[in-house]
């Protein structure tokens, strides 16, 4: 089955980056930057459904929202839908900013307001798998990439299991 990688993350907290090492050969990139607009990435994401070709959705998806457009065409698509959330705060992003290409760089406020605007995701947003990501840089770049673990399914309480009357049957 073929997946969407969809990446959430404040700028400089290395999702470009990680995309570079992680999935450059085998992933179409999907990224607003370099498309430059909504229409040309909906052209994109919609040929590699079609197409039936793993990409990796590289923006910031701050919002739960931003994100459900994507899960939502992964599953009717037959694609699953993987979290990466690059664990990252403020402050690391504020120094890693300014050595950022120049056109990629986001001013300071903005970044902030990034930061109070970021919803984590969440399982309840419909992921197959979800995955922390963390850069670390020393001296080179690096990632640590953990899994996280679903959380347990809830009994269903609505059928009582009567082991009596499988007794008496057997």
């Amino acid at each position: 089955m073929c997946h969407v990688n969809i990446f959430t993350g404040l700028p400089a907290s290395g999702k470009s980056s990680y995309f570079q090492q992680a999935f450059r050969d085998s992933h179409v990139r999907v990224n607003l930057d370099m498309l430059r607009n909504r229409t040309r990435e909906e052209i994109l994401v919609h040929a590699c459904l079609v197409g039936k070709t793993p990409f990796v959705v590289d923006n910031t998806n701050l919002s739960k929202k931003c994100r459900e457009r994507y899960i939502r065409l992964a599953h009717a698509s037959n694609f699953t839908a993987n979290s990466y959330f690059f664990v990252e705060n403020l402050d690391v992003c504020l120094r890693r900013n300014p050595l950022r290409v120049a056109k990629t760089r986001v001013p300071d406020r903005i970044l902030q307001n990034m930061y109070e605007r970021l919803e984590k995701p969440t399982w309840d947003e419909g992921w197959d798998r979800m995955f922390l990501v963390v850069m670390n840089m020393d001296p080179e770049i690096h990632f640590t990439v953990s899994e996280m673990t679903p959380p347990p399914k809830p009994l269903d309480t609505g059928k009582v299991l009567n082991v009596s009357s499988l007794l008496n049957h057997a």
